[in-house]
């Protein structure tokens, strides 16, 4: 009988030093991406403050963006918005398509679907001009994503095939 009780006293002490290990590991993980993460932030907001109204300060502000899509997507879509003016005033047609993209991906994780669409249409647009196949196969997918979030399954499949085949073409897997 009493073999029974320790060997549950340890069954339940083991359990619950894995759940404050599992805790442990967790936040470290969680506090080492965050650091990382804010590193890789505050470099970038450094480069911000000595770069010109070019490509460079697009670049930098649609990664800026990327990193912040999933804790702030409102601040992300500022600076996207703020990268397009940028990149329209410098006729960068690339950097219009990428900071198009990036603001159709904050807008479909804040599940405003209709807006993610247009942007990913505009995007699209440019890359078809730009014959950025690689491009056009992303937006593809993005938009099919979009059209499946909306339960839309035929225009989903539609897009999916469509840049299953663009993909194909660039042998990409």
């Amino acid at each position: 009988m009493m073999c029974w009780l320790l060997e549950l006293e340890f069954n339940l002490f083991c359990k619950h030093v894995m759940k404050k290990l599992f805790l442990f590991i967790f936040l470290s993980i969680t506090c080492c991406t965050s650091f990382a993460q804010n590193k890789k932030i505050d470099s970038l907001l450094t480069l911000l403050k000595t770069d010109k109204q070019d490509t460079n300060r697009v670049n930098h502000l649609n990664a800026v963006g990327w990193i912040l899509k999933q804790s702030n997507p409102d601040t992300a879509i500022v600076l996207g918005n703020q990268a397009l003016f940028i990149a329209q005033k410098a006729e960068w047609e690339k950097g219009m398509s990428t900071s198009l993209s990036q603001l159709g991906a904050y807008n479909y994780l804040k599940g405003n679907y209709p807006k993610a669409l247009d942007y990913y249409f505009k995007a699209l647009k440019l890359d078809e001009a730009l014959n950025n196949k690689n491009g056009i196969a992303k937006r593809l997918g993005n938009i099919g994503l979009v059209y499946t979030q909306q339960a839309d399954y035929p225009k989903a499949l539609t897009y999916y095939f469509k840049a299953l085949k663009m993909a194909e073409e660039l042998g990409d897997k």
